[in-house]
């Protein structure tokens, strides 16, 4: 019985007791270097200090979990997050600038991410609980750009293709876990902005040229526009929408590398299927 409870026991004592009275908010951490380059602060449990500098620091964050096998909590490395500090209006900002790394328990990184100034910029790579690579691609100024690929556990490739400006954009191609071809074609990537009335019941989708794509009226007003926002995770009333859809032909394959279906598309419509 009391094995049993032991968990709940100790993460009651060591987990919510513990975090409630050493968490620190991240702002006073920014703070403390923005005010005093030379202060040290003392972190408490979820964190440690890796490096510092007069306008960077490194910042890890730990994470405690229950281990049924051990029976114990076991306390490891979560992330690894490099900063730079500047003080803009009166203001410190801590921003993540250079490597940032996530890890599972059993301290196998999951993935690495460049940073410059806050935004993505630089190599994006994402790994398998194994350690196998499990994708590759860049940033640049906070957009997915240039070539990505993918892979299957077992190490063969699951797809190549290319991003611009965060949307999927040219030739894509998507192989099987056995390693042949089973699909190809092209995505055509559109950059629209969605804006909608002040009645809050029109949403109209415009391209970069400002010509009206689609557009969408609610006769139930606000609230089912507040829907439709929640559904496609639209934050503001007016934003740029990355859209990137299948255009042209699209060829499927068996694994033999026979042709077996043709697909058309224009603008993401499917417009006709030849067997």
């Amino acid at each position: 019985m009391f094995k049993v409870f032991l968990p709940l026991i100790l993460f009651a004592v060591f987990g919510l007791s513990a975090s409630a009275q050493t968490r620190v908010e991240f702002s006073e951490i920014c703070r403390s270097f923005c005010e005093d380059s030379t202060y040290r602060p003392k972190f408490p449990a979820p964190y440690k200090l890796l490096k510092i500098g007069k306008d960077s620091f490194v910042l890890e964050v730990y994470r405690s979990v229950w281990d049924s096998e051990k029976e114990e909590l076991v306390r490891y490395r979560q992330f690894s997050t490099s900063y730079k500090v500047s003080r803009v209006n009166d203001s410190c900002v801590c921003k993540p600038h250079g490597l940032k790394m996530l890890f599972n328990k059993e301290g196998q990184v999951l993935f690495e991410d460049l940073y410059s100034e806050g935004l993505r910029d630089g190599f994006e790579l994402r790994y398998f609980a194994s350690g196998k690579l499990r994708s590759v691609s860049s940033f640049v100024e906070g957009k997915r750009q240039g070539a990505y690929q993918s892979y299957y556990k077992s190490g063969t490739i699951e797809c190549v293709g290319f991003y611009h400006q965060g949307a999927k954009s040219g030739d894509w191609s998507f192989f099987s876990p056995k390693g042949f071809l089973e699909f190809k074609g092209s995505y055509n990537s559109d950059y629209s902005f969605v804006e909608t009335n002040y009645a809050g019941d029109t949403i109209v989708y415009r391209d970069n040229a400002n010509k009206i794509i689609k557009k969408l009226e609610f006769r139930e007003g606000i609230d089912s526009l507040q829907k439709l926002m929640r559904v496609e995770r639209i934050k503001g009333l007016v934003f740029p929408v990355s859209l990137h859809r299948r255009e042209g032909e699209w060829l499927y394959y068996d694994e033999k590398g026979n042709v077996i279906r043709k697909e058309y598309y224009r603008r993401g419509e499917l417009l006709r299927t030849e067997d």
